[in-house]
């Protein structure tokens, strides 16, 4: 480093960006530490700054620090290059502190193998996916192989993975190249690189189809995107709107055992416009597979649920598959609008609760005489997201003492292979108050279970909607709920108990490219005084279920929404 800035003739501060001064001078550590009149000090108070503050203190660079790429990015000087890219002074000094044994540097193959480790983790796990460069970022996107589709970024992916190894026959495997292109940002961030284009082609307009809507999402399952579909044609078909329904198939993760709108399921796509009831990343799928999905003959629509403040850059593509998106609340409406470069409409959702089986209590294993409040979710959901585990720990300090007649219910689908449910079940074993219920329900069924709780309880981090606390204030059960995300378009201090809630970064981990962005965590000690309150005061839980029941018929019946949809669609696009 030293060397560097001798060369380059910097001023002897020079290196050190006004941000990193304002850190020192308020950190009397750094100040013990780095001395900043001699060149180890200030090279030594850089070095901290970049592979410590960047990752410790969520620092991202500004036009100081991104100032210093060119020195950073600069060759190490007499060092034979032997690869595509020359080793520079930071992949040098990340190599350094590392765990992984390279071979030696000025072989070919010790080269080869940190170039290969920089740009496919390192960079990411150092929080210093920025100094990427523009020469870098082509050299990766270069096809390695004339005749080939993969890049070379695609080649070190999978070179370097056992796992995709054995799951890919080689890097120009059309599944592996998918992958990348969908969900492989998972464990290869830099796939999400702002310079780093994996888009899809654009679509060619051609002539239109008669007026209608062909709904296309995951029609056969039990999941809240199924939901979604099925609210879809009721909604159209309060307002007359001609649709079918175009079914994809979820993957083996999701049972398809569901066929209450059998009867419109097409394999056919006959109307104008294409309205996709799932998520952007599955879209992005489904087109690429099926390109009858995408040809350009329709008006294109995502209705995609979205949980998180920001959609993640790495699925900007997925923009080009649509020619406009329906956000169902304010708060996904708002994370889509920040970087979308197509419109972006609020767009409800209905909310519907049909005739149950006539269920009761006893049909689920559950006690008559007890005050029983029920949480629901889908463990492909997020545990993190829906936080389950908080609505335990709130119930309990709520009602500390076993005896007391109240009792916590626990729907869960899909969790039992899940370690969250796990301890759980360790929780539930140990206070008999806690029911735990995992059969895949019909939805007949699931609305019995609704009506047989007396309170509803979601301590969720975030929901992109939130129809499950819907559905519970249309069957006038109170609720009490986060104060955050999408339910704050429909519930209030007046229709719910809501519960207080500060914002906090995710954790690895907790939510899909969730890395950078934040989400509540609800006060669980103003959540257990709803709780008691709720059992105690007949009267405010009583006030707040009809007000609950006479917002959402108001505003979110089929017949409300599938008029506003008539309107839209009725709009040149």
């Amino acid at each position: 480093m030293a060397a560097l800035m001798r060369r380059k003739r910097l001023p002897r501060r020079a290196a050190l960006v006004p941000r990193l001064l304002m850190i020192w001078r308020q950190r009397p550590d750094l100040q013990a530490s780095f001395d900043l009149d001699r060149t180890a000090g200030r090279e030594g108070l850089f070095i901290w700054y970049l592979f410590h503050a960047y990752r410790e203190l969520g620092l991202r660079g500004d036009a100081d620090s991104l100032a210093m790429a060119p020195l950073l990015n600069t060759p190490i000087a007499r060092l034979p290059q032997h690869t595509y890219l020359p080793v520079t002074w930071l992949m040098w000094e990340m190599r350094k502190r590392s765990d992984i044994a390279f071979p030696p540097r000025k072989t070919p193959e010790g080269q080869a193998q940190l170039l290969a480790w920089y740009f496919t983790k390192g960079l990411t796990d150092f929080h210093l996916d920025e100094f990427l460069t523009q020469q870098q970022a082509d050299a990766l996107l270069s096809k390695r192989e004339e005749t080939g589709n993969a890049s070379r970024l695609h080649h070190l992916i999978w070179e370097n993975d056992p796992q995709l190894r054995a799951a890919y026959g080689s890097a120009e495997d059309p599944a592996f190249l998918l992958w990348c292109r969908t969900s492989g940002a998972r464990d290869y961030p830099i796939l999400a690189h702002k310079r780093i284009d994996i888009g899809i082609p654009p679509r060619n307009r051609v002539m239109p189809r008669p007026w209608g809507v062909n709904l296309i999402g995951h029609a056969l399952s039990r999941s809240g995107l199924s939901e979604d579909i099925r609210m879809a044609a009721l909604s159209l078909t309060s307002a007359d709107i001609p649709f079918s329904i175009y079914n994809v198939a979820p993957g083996a993760h999701m049972e398809e055992d569901d066929s209450q709108l059998r009867d419109a399921y097409s394999k056919e796509l006959p109307y104008s416009a294409n309205l996709f009831c799932m998520t952007g990343m599955t879209t992005v799928t489904s087109v690429i597979n099926d390109r009858a999905l995408g040809d350009g003959s329709r008006r294109y629509i995502g209705m995609w649920p979205w949980e998180l403040e920001e959609w993640p850059p790495f699925w900007s593509h997925a923009y080009q598959t649509v020619d406009e998106i329906w956000a169902t609340s304010h708060y996904s409406y708002a994370a889509y609008a920040r970087s979308s470069p197509i419109p972006v409409r609020h767009v409800p959702m209905a909310v519907s609760v049909s005739d149950g089986e006539g269920k009761t209590r006893t049909d689920f294993g559950l006690p008559n005489d007890r005050f029983l409040f029920l949480h629901a979710f889908d463990g492909l959901s997020s545990f993190a997201r829906k936080n389950p585990l908080g609505c335990i720990q709130a119930f309990q300090h709520a009602f500390p003492n076993a005896d007391a007649k109240v009792g916590l219910v626990l729907k869960g689908l899909r969790v039992a292979n899940d370690a969250a449910w796990a301890e759980i079940e360790r929780i539930a074993a140990a206070d008999q108050r806690i029911y735990l219920i995992t059969a895949s329900l019909s939805r007949p069924s699931l609305l019995d279970l609704y009506r047989a709780a007396d309170a509803f309880i979601s301590l969720h981090r975030s929901e992109g909607f939130g129809r499950n606390i819907a559905e519970m204030m249309m069957l006038k059960k109170p609720v009490i709920v986060s104060a955050h995300s999408g339910n704050m378009d429909f519930t209030n201090f007046d229709n719910a108990a809501l519960v207080p809630v500060g914002l906090r970064s995710l954790k690895d981990g907790d939510y899909p490219f969730g890395r950078g962005q934040r989400w509540a965590e609800p006060d669980l000690r103003r959540a257990a005084q709803s709780m008691v309150r709720m059992v105690e005061d007949a009267d405010w839980r009583e006030t707040l279920g009809r007000a609950a029941h006479s917002h959402i018929t108001a505003h979110y019946s089929p017949h409300i929404v599938g008029a506003a949809w008539k309107t839209l669609l009725a709009e040149t696009p």
